[in-house]
């Protein structure tokens, strides 16, 4: 039996995702997400409101697309708080990242709730 060591937390770790394609199709992403501590990731999401805020200034002229360019540049400041990096054939940036979740809708919420999952719910075994 491994004995616990405490205040040696990972920099890092490995993680995929699924991610659903247009045509239904199953697609797999490798991710490097950032570790954070139970207290350090609740300090961290509550830092979530306030990019929120940033972007709720939206009024009833701003076009439809207006608004989606808010919401993925909301979503690619914090995937880029939580990612180290990823298993695509492209540059891992905040611009890379608002592609991801302009062609897979479904992209940022599978994200953050893996790396949620596996930061604060995880099991060993099935």
């Amino acid at each position: 039996m491994t004995l616990l060591v405490l205040g040696k937390t990972p920099d890092s770790f490995e993680s995929q995702v699924e991610l659903i394609d247009a045509g239904g199709v199953s697609q797999e992403l490798p991710l490097t997400f950032k570790y954070f501590t139970s207290l350090e990731y609740a300090k961290l999401s509550d830092g979530w409101g306030e990019i929120e805020a940033k972007y709720e200034k939206v009024s009833s002229s701003d076009t439809n697309e207006a608004v989606v360019r808010e919401t993925f540049n909301q979503y690619g400041e914090v995937l880029h708080q939580i990612l180290i990096g990823w298993g695509i054939d492209a540059e891992f940036n905040k611009k890379n990242i608002v592609k991801l979740c302009d062609e897979y809708p479904d992209a940022f919420a599978t994200i953050v709730d893996k790396h949620r999952c596996q930061l604060l719910e995880r099991r060993l075994g099935n």
